[in-house]
């Protein structure tokens, strides 16, 4: 039989990792092991109890599945079965949940997935989250034949004899969107490519000589806060989203500036790259790596942005290839970088692939409605 309790909230966002967040720490680390096949998605317990604690913005609902018998104050990490993450919006998105469920690999076909779900929806439902968003990775190219599922957005299919795509469509989510993962190895030779191409970039858009790169890594200048803030804010209504039924975001200087603290007690680091157009002074563009303490090898691509009225000046490609050189710079034992992508993004794949990065499969993004 399984027991299955969430976590508490912790005294402080600083505090020591409840016994249980370690816990599905190592079942999650231990599901993309064996998905992906890497470690570098890996969350630490420390960023989760400063996700579970939360902000005014923001938080963390975790649940771990346990054998009868074990106590959830003393249990260790081999002892869970599985865990179920939930992200909750507080600001925007308040009727939303973005939820992860996962089974240990050794112990699936029991029904600790279901044990999990059945846990957590009342909680969610009294909660008035009413839509749900999940996310599920599957290798190689988009699907084709009869049991493809087709994105609603029109571009991309997943496999549906894939066991969490069955499950997904069983509980009642739709497919919405395919993202591309891809992946972009960082040496001599990426780095030396990227150069290239912005100086391409330069000379193929005379506008470009009006804007300079400017960055920073872990904390924000304060003059440009503000317009960080408003370049966040347009991730939320600038990029595909096909039928994802997501809110705008707003976000200004103490926002930003929270996440940065945050982020910072998680043992997270960052580095941006933004495009400042010298006649107003303004940032119009910009894109973030980021990677943890406990592995700095593998970098997430976060961010990408061009706001509307300044594109047209290859600023994508020049922010991205010199956040890459500031990228190995800050973070030396940087040695991949993985970036996603929507499927339908064609301008922001085409810079990729001219970057080198390599796909490595699609990520659904599914939405059920209650």
């Amino acid at each position: 039989m399984t027991q299955i309790h969430r976590v508490p909230t912790p005294p402080s966002r600083g505090a020591a990792p409840h016994p249980l967040t370690v816990a599905a720490t190592a079942v999650d680390d231990a599901a993309m092991l064996a998905e992906y096949g890497h470690d570098d998605f890996a969350e630490s317990a420390r960023s989760r109890t400063v996700r579970l604690f939360g902000s005014d913005h923001g938080r963390l609902l975790l649940w771990v599945a346990l054998p009868d018998g074990v106590d959830p104050e003393a249990c260790r990490p081999e002892d869970a079965l599985g865990m179920a993450s939930v992200a909750l919006m507080l600001q925007e998105d308040t009727d939303k949940a973005q939820v992860f469920i996962t089974t240990h690999p050794d112990h699936r076909g029991r029904g600790v997935g279901r044990a999990l779900l059945d846990a957590l929806t009342p909680d969610l439902l009294g909660r008035g989250r009413t839509t749900w968003l999940a996310y599920a990775y599957t290798p190689g190219p988009s699907a084709t034949g009869p049991d493809a599922i087709a994105a609603r957005s029109g571009v991309g299919a997943v496999d549906g004899r894939r066991p969490a795509h069955r499950w997904l469509v069983q509980e009642g989510f739709t497919l919405e969107q395919c993202e591309r993962p891809s992946t972009l190895t960082l040496d001599a030779d990426t780095l030396r490519r990227a150069e290239a191409l912005a100086e391409q970039a330069r000379s193929a858009a005379p506008g470009a000589s009006e804007y300079e790169m400017v960055g920073w890594s872990d904390r924000t200048p304060e003059e440009y806060l503000t317009d960080l803030g408003w370049l966040i804010s347009r991730m939320s209504t600038d990029v595909p989203m096909a039928e994802l039924d997501l809110d705008e975001q707003v976000w200004d200087a103490e926002r930003v500036r929270g996440l940065e603290e945050r982020t910072a007690l998680g043992g997270i680091h960052w580095v941006i790259t933004a495009a400042r157009h010298v006649p107003t002074g303004r940032l119009t563009a910009f894109t973030r790596f980021e990677w943890p303490e406990e592995n700095p090898a593998g970098v997430w691509q976060e961010e990408t942005l061009v706001l509307a009225e300044h594109r047209g000046h290859r600023l994508g490609m020049l922010v991205k290839a010199a956040n890459l050189a500031r990228l190995v710079a800050v973070n030396p034992e940087a040695r991949r970088a993985h970036t996603w992508n929507a499927v339908e993004n064609d301008w922001m794949l085409a810079i990729n692939d001219a970057l080198g990065f390599v796909p490595v499969g699609l990520e659904g993004a599914w939405q059920k409605k209650f």
